[in-house]
């Protein structure tokens, strides 16, 4: 269940009925829905309604869509990050359906305000979506769709930690004003990709482990993940 929104949805214009079907555009205090040429544009007013309030919205212009928006690191507020489709629990690319996101106004910095995130549906798709949306993270509330901490925006752009030992990487949060968490990782066969045991998170770390990847937290939180020796490639990177 989303975070509930500062005021319920309710819905505050009358749906314009297509001749022979459903509503062409919807409207409430949660989301506005709006046909355009050949793709449904969803405006989010509140990122923090009840998910039920955008399911709403989306049936009653003829769209299995629940759309879910899940605190986010910078990098990953407005993008789709997975979406399911007809019940099966698996977590497709959203390459793969008619579902994209943007910005109103267009270009916009989402996260300022004034800047509301969108979703497009193509008007012919018929199937039956879970899709999960990146939306700004509340204070403390901790990152449930995260980007590397090194990409732009978030909290170690401009640096590097992979193969440096945890002292170093320590050291370069402590002037950022940043806390870190570790994440103990297992490295596969030639060190190819990596497995996590949950056990292992509360592992003693010490400042000559080995950083191969730093992935943001929560705000003002790293989470590391670590190896205790050093490794001839880093795991965390593409075969």
């Amino acid at each position: 269940m989303a975070v509930a929104g500062l005021a319920a949805a309710a819905v505050i214009g009358p749906a314009v009925l297509g001749e022979h079907g459903p509503a062409t555009s919807y409207a409430s205090s949660a989301i506005d829905i709006e046909l355009r040429g050949e793709q449904y544009v969803a405006t989010i007013k509140d990122p923090l309604a009840e998910y039920a309030e955008y399911t709403k919205g989306f049936a009653a212009v003829g769209l299995n869509v629940r759309l879910q928006l899940v605190p986010s690191s910078p990098s990953q507020v407005g993008k789709v990050t997975g979406v399911r489709s007809d019940g099966s629990p698996a977590v497709g690319h959203p390459d793969r359906f008619p579902i994209g996101s943007g910005s109103a106004p267009a270009g916009c910095t989402l996260g300022r305000d004034g800047c509301s995130m969108t979703v497009t549906v193509g008007s012919d798709f018929t199937g039956d979506a879970v899709v999960k949306l990146g939306r700004p993270a509340q204070p403390g509330e901790k990152y449930q769709n995260w980007g590397p901490a090194t990409a732009a925006g978030e909290m170690l752009e401009g640096y590097d930690p992979a193969e440096k030992t945890v002292g170093e990487v320590r050291a370069e949060a402590r002037d950022r004003g940043l806390k870190t968490v570790f994440q103990v990782i297992t490295p596969g066969p030639g060190n190819v990709g990596y497995r996590i045991d949950p056990e292992s998170r509360q592992a003693e770390v010490g400042d000559g482990w080995i950083v191969w990847k730093a992935e943001s937290e929560r705000a003002g939180v790293l989470r590391l993940l670590v190896t205790w020796e050093r490794l001839p490639r880093n795991p965390a990177e593409p075969a």
